[in-house]
């Protein structure tokens, strides 16, 4: 993929952090208190139209993530009881400002993609690609003659299109766009939470959790964009508008077909349209309860089979984007505008789990299976949206599937393990993020489908894995360390919205090996690694970039050596 010339795209990140933990014995109790804070920081620019054309750009996203959070839990036993008590309490700031940025050559592309597609698209007298008299044709004038009958509202039509400068839309100049889009969002979440194990007889083990979970997010944003083209639509709307209808010709072209909204959407993108400037303020609760329940039962002092459910929760949140409102470029007031509708929903999962943990071969071997069912409600969908990723709900998510697992120790130093796993993982709901092309039916790229499966590694059928280490003494004090790891799966897709099957993945086998000298006491060790040992090459993800008919690839790491040393007092 070719980047503008000239254009940065360097990113620096700083990232502190600092925890702690202290343990107490109360009169048989255990309390543990636990500390932490991280400071996270990037500066990141971007050519986000990755093309060597000049059209858009981020000139310095900032980010500042900064997390304090503290735990306090209480553990005991009281007869056949193990119990567990605890609190927890979190506070994160996000401070984000972005400026997504026009080019110098932005204008030029908008302008010969709205001319190239206006000609064929009406075909009415004058709207040829160059006309006789050497001027282009205007896409409103166009509209106006091919889709309103000859006559007074015709003439009025016309004369207010030409009164919005000559019936063109006014050019962007270079830089503009988000001048500084400041957000800020504040994350307040309290917890309180148990985790019991009860032998309900010397065989029969009753294990019960529950969480509570209390997460507040205040969000502010103070958004500054300039866009002439952008603002022109707006004179353009309200110009035409209670000629043909209540509404504009910008409306009414937006409504004719999905590839005229492309092009006014292409003159006006969400992500740079000013009509979503000023101040902001939201904010969410969320009250909710989480929890597991499961039993075990020891069939001999080497088989055990068991059973649960499990409800998870991850908490909801805000998308920091001014494409995430819902506005079109017909928009002529921000007053329809809600930070509701930068909102995606908390995620919950209803999970089922049965299983078998054997001992086998004299106790130097485990083998183990379980079978799995999960169906995600409200499943976080994170999706590129032409220049960020935004987080969208899908209704319902299902996935199931089988694992078995293998660990051995034939002989003294040697370890080895394997596992295998069957994920049968697809969406089972349809979802159309994209309103203005649901004419499109199946073949719409900004649709979920049901029955479709998930993106991403862990939505691959097939997972195998596999591992041996060897310890071996070498002297009184020291002892060498040999390991090597492997993982195959079968194919799957990196890509959700706009997929184009060039981007999936074909089955691969990644390679890991580890060679370690270390002291007995810990003291001090010395490590020779290498990751991805035989040069894999795979897709981590895919996103169709905006103006471009490809696919952007995030490509895997490559073979990577490296050394480690540790030494500690």
């Amino acid at each position: 993929m070719t980047v503008t010339p000239g254009r940065s795209y360097g990113e620096e990140t700083e990232d502190f952090g600092a925890s702690g933990e202290l343990n107490w014995d109360i009169g048989g109790m255990n309390f543990t208190s636990i500390t932490a804070f991280r400071d996270w920081s990037a500066t990141r620019s971007q050519d986000v139209d990755f093309s060597a054309a000049d059209i858009a750009y981020r000139d310095g996203l900032e980010i500042g993530i900064e997390t304090l959070t503290q735990e306090f839990r209480l553990q005991g036993e009281n007869g056949p009881v193990n119990w567990l008590v605890g609190l927890f309490y979190g506070n994160e700031e996000i401070d984000t400002t972005d400026r997504i940025r026009l080019g110098a050559q932005a204008i030029a592309y908008t302008n010969t993609a709205t001319i190239a597609n206006t000609a064929p698209s009406f075909g009415a007298p004058g709207c040829e690609l160059v006309n006789t008299n050497g001027a282009v044709p205007s896409l409103f004038t166009c509209f106006n003659q091919a889709f309103i009958p000859a006559g007074p509202a015709r003439v009025a039509m016309q004369a207010a299109i030409n009164a919005v400068n000559g019936g063109h839309l006014l050019p962007s100049a270079p830089a503009e766009g988000q001048q500084q889009d400041n957000w800020n969002i504040e994350t307040q979440s309290i917890s309180l939470f148990t985790h019991n194990e009860i032998e309900l007889s010397e065989r029969l083990l009753l294990t019960v959790g529950a969480r509570y979970n209390q997460d507040t997010k205040d969000l502010t944003a103070d958004l500054n964009a300039t866009n002439s083209t952008c603002d022109s639509l707006v004179d353009m709307e309200v110009g035409t508008s209670g000629i043909i209808g209540a509404t504009g010709i910008v409306t009414a072209i937006q409504n004719a077909s999905p590839g005229l909204a492309t092009l006014l959407t292409l003159s006006c993108n969400p992500a740079v349209n000013p009509i979503a400037n000023g101040n902001w303020e939201g904010n969410r609760e969320e009250n909710e309860f989480s929890g597991t329940a499961s039993l075990s039962y020891r069939l001999s002092d080497d088989v055990m089979l068991y059973g649960g459910y499990s409800r998870g929760y991850k908490a909801g949140g805000f998308n920091v984007d001014r494409s995430g409102f819902t506005m079109t470029p017909a928009l002529i007031s921000n007053a329809t505008l809600s930070t509701s509708q930068l909102e995606f929903e908390p995620e919950f999962t209803d999970a089922y789990e049965i299983g078998l943990k054997t001992t086998i071969l004299g106790g130097t071997t485990t083998a183990n299976v379980a079978a799995f069912f999960q169906q995600i409600h409200d499943y976080q969908s994170n999706n590129f949206n032409g220049f960020n990723f935004i987080t969208e709900n899908v209704p319902e998510v299902i996935s199931q599937g089988v694992e078995l697992e293998i660990s051995s120790r034939p002989i003294d130093g040697l370890m080895l393990n394997a596992g295998v796993v069957y994920t049968d993982a697809y969406y089972d709901s349809e979802v159309r993020f994209n309103p203005s092309t649901v004419a499109l039916g199946d073949n719409d790229p900004n649709a979920i489908f049901a029955g479709q499966p998930l993106s991403g590694a862990g939505a691959a059928e097939w997972t195998v894995t596999g591992g041996v280490a060897y310890e071996m003494p070498i002297g009184a004090d020291m002892n060498a360390l040999f390991y090597v790891d492997g993982r195959w799966n079968s194919g799957y897709r990196t890509q959700t919205l706009a997929r184009n099957p060039v981007s999936d993945n074909d089955a691969f086998a990644i390679f890991n090996g580890r060679v370690s000298l270390r002291a007995n006491n810990e003291r001090w060790s010395f490590d020779i690694w290498g990751q991805n040992l035989t040069d894999e090459f795979y897709y981590v993800g895919a996103f169709q970039p905006p103006l471009l008919d490809t696919t952007v690839i995030y490509p895997n790491a490559p073979r990577t050596w490296g050394v480690t040393a540790r030494l500690q007092y």
